[in-house]
């Protein structure tokens, strides 16, 4: 049986994160490297910056199997990272915790909710503008090939 439960410990989705991190290694096209220096302690440093954050995670007799993170700093909200295994997708779990995480960033009176997505993980454009996130600006980095 599967059950959504907010946690406070971001510790408990290191592996879920590890594994979010792999995806966008090997979907990459030009920053591999980047993802393969991250590490999930640098990572979750950023969460000592911000006015509050929010952890929903998927478990199966308490072993985690997916999650959903988000932060407000000032008047914006944040998601932070947001990964289901593969064999969990498409059972509408998605849905049910981004609607519950914005709904969570409305009661903190948000002035705006952001979200960056890798290149080379377009595939999940869909699904967020299916929950009402729009474009707002491509940003592009100069490569080393000079």
């Amino acid at each position: 049986m599967l059950d959504i439960r907010e946690i406070e410990d971001i510790t408990v989705i290191k592996p879920l994160w590890e594994a979010l991190n792999r995806h966008h290694i090997n979907h990459s096209r030009h920053y591999k490297d980047a993802f393969l220096n991250r590490t999930f302690e640098n990572r979750i440093k950023k969460f000592d910056d911000v006015d509050d954050y929010r952890l929903e995670v998927i478990c199966q007799s308490n072993k985690p199997l997916g999650y959903i993170l988000g932060s407000v700093k000032e008047d914006i909200g944040e998601i932070d990272s947001f990964y289901i295994y593969d064999d969990l997708r498409g059972m509408g779990l998605g849905e049910y915790l981004m609607k519950r995480m914005i709904t969570w960033f409305e009661s903190k009176n948000t002035r705006s909710v952001t979200l960056d997505i890798a290149a080379g993980n377009e595939e999940v454009i869909m699904f967020y503008q299916k929950m009402g996130f729009n474009i707002k600006k491509y940003t592009m980095e100069l490569g080393d090939k000079r």
